[in-house]
């Protein structure tokens, strides 16, 4: 009886997560594995290594954005380093935008965008960043990633809970989750 007690106890306290199966046997249409991918959460395929997030503040300068951009290809933005509220994402193409030489439309006789380092007028994340992108969370489904992914052209997407950054999930993720269902002998990932 004590046994017993002991298992059940175990059981009920153990927080270990089992691993999501998709099956992907060799006869296994792709069709039918991909129906069971779709429906993988995107905390199952997201990296979970935030520690390893690049992410700054709204008032970081344009230097340490820079800096972290040469090992990185986005910086996410956060509202406060304490609280982690997500405000927007900084990419290699924002970076390009406001370092682009200043073009003049010939029609209107003024320069076609005044976020530019050559107007002097961006000093910081805020002021560089996209703010209004699309986010998912925890319990998104992979094909809704996917979709959206598509539609807006993104290559990674904000991970957040409760307006608070927790993580990402990028395109890799998704290929390198898929990819490891595909070639595993136990079908599990």
């Amino acid at each position: 009886m004590a046994t017993e007690k002991k298992k059940g106890s175990k059981k009920s306290t153990s927080k270990k997560k089992s691993k999501p199966k998709v099956s992907c046997d060799v006869g296994t249409s792709h069709r039918l594995c991909l129906a069971e991918f779709y429906e993988l959460s995107v905390e199952d395929v997201m990296d979970k290594r935030s520690w390893d997030l690049p992410v700054v503040d709204v008032h970081a300068s344009v230097e340490t954005i820079l800096t972290m951009l040469t090992g990185k290809d986005h910086v996410w933005v956060v509202k406060s380093m304490d609280t982690y509220e997500y405000a927007g994402i900084i990419t290699e193409k924002n970076i390009l935008d406001v370092i682009a030489p200043p073009r003049v439309h010939g029609y209107t006789f003024k320069p076609s965008s005044f976020r530019s380092l050559h107007h002097s007028n961006v000093d910081a994340a805020h002021l560089l960043m996209s703010p209004k992108t699309k986010v998912c969370k925890p319990s998104t489904k992979v094909k809704e990633v996917i979709d959206i992914m598509i539609k807006y052209h993104y290559r990674r997407m904000p991970v957040v809970q409760k307006r608070k950054l927790i993580g990402e999930v990028t395109l890799h993720d998704i290929i390198k989750v898929y990819a490891m269902a595909m070639m595993s002998d136990e079908n599990e990932f």
